[in-house]
């Protein structure tokens, strides 16, 4: 297997960034060279309807493509569903398009925005699981 580390070292011409020490013609002393390209960010969303049928709160977690990783949804009688890239309960499924911005999301009056992070996320997705017997 070719690594990335040996395929830059092996390249200095065309290096403008890699981790210090790897190869001293390189003028940056640290810059990450590997992106995570599931970096993720975390979206809470309350849906304000009346049809018992679709939950009122959906969290998701997205990549950096905005597509779905996993997502938790809570019905008004409190049922939970969840959906992720190896399984799903409850009738929830990962979007098949990628998630608007959450300022686009936001101009549509059925939806309210809300403030979210990882730590509240994984809260959800661990009453989700749990409550479903796990993954």
């Amino acid at each position: 297997m070719h690594s990335i580390a040996t395929a830059w070292h092996n390249e200095p011409e065309t290096c403008r960034i890699g981790v210090h020490g790897q190869n001293r013609s390189c003028a940056l002393e640290f810059v990450p060279w590997v992106v995570d390209m599931r970096a993720s960010t975390y979206l809470k969303v309350q849906w304000v309807h009346s049809d018992p049928n679709y939950p009122v709160l959906l969290y998701s977690e997205v990549d950096l493509s905005r597509y779905e990783i996993r997502k938790v949804e809570i019905f008004a009688s409190g049922r939970m569903g969840y959906a992720s890239e190896k399984e799903s309960a409850g009738g929830s499924q990962l979007g098949t398009v990628p998630v608007p911005e959450a300022g686009e999301i936001a101009r549509d009056p059925q939806f309210i925005v809300l403030e979210t992070d990882a730590a509240e996320f994984e809260k959800a997705w661990q009453r989700a699981t749990c409550e479903r017997g796990g993954l």
